[in-house]
């Protein structure tokens, strides 16, 4: 239903399909059933079942799923808890403050692991030495040639030799 000050209607089909979608999402981005509650006009109740009658059914029936859009929201929500947790760890009576450091630190791990799983990150971290190698060498050769007029084109190319496996 939606709220028009002195009464409410109920949604047509297909704004309460996208509602429902929209339910799913931001409970998949991690958002609180009483944030979602308070967002959508729905009782924490029924938000889970939204999410438990059609929330396992969309993801299981997408035919494309998109790991880097999946990896970024899920290093979005990483670097989001960090945030909440320093917040609190600033505010808070000093053992709640450790338990949320602790809890940062904890964030900040499965964000890396998340990274190096899905390849962003290498396995192990101390390979990202090779690429500041692979950087310098390639600032230093452009620097070569524009002193001898290279073109933008014949750089570009030299610039994506260094990134190719």
């Amino acid at each position: 239903m939606i709220d028009l000050g002195s009464g409410t209607r109920r949604l047509n089909p297909h704004d309460r399909a996208q509602r429902n979608a929209s339910v799913v999402a931001a409970r998949c981005e991690g958002e609180s059933w009483a944030s979602i509650e308070r967002r959508f006009g729905v009782s924490a109740r029924q938000a889970r079942r939204i999410v438990k009658d059609i929330g396992t059914a969309s993801v299981t029936n997408t035919t494309v799923i998109d790991p880097i859009a999946i990896i970024e929201a899920a290093v979005l929500r990483c670097e989001a808890l960090i945030e909440q947790l320093a917040d609190l760890a600033d505010t808070a009576h000093p053992a709640v403050a450790i338990k949320a450091i602790r809890a940062q630190i904890r964030a900040a791990e499965s964000e890396m692991a998340l990274l190096q799983n899905a390849g962003l990150l290498p396995t192990p971290l101390s390979r990202v030495g090779y690429e500041m190698d692979a950087r310098r060498a390639a600032s230093r050769a452009v620097q070569v040639l524009n002193r001898h007029g290279v073109s933008a084109e014949a750089k570009a190319e030299l610039i994506s030799a260094f990134r190719a496996p």
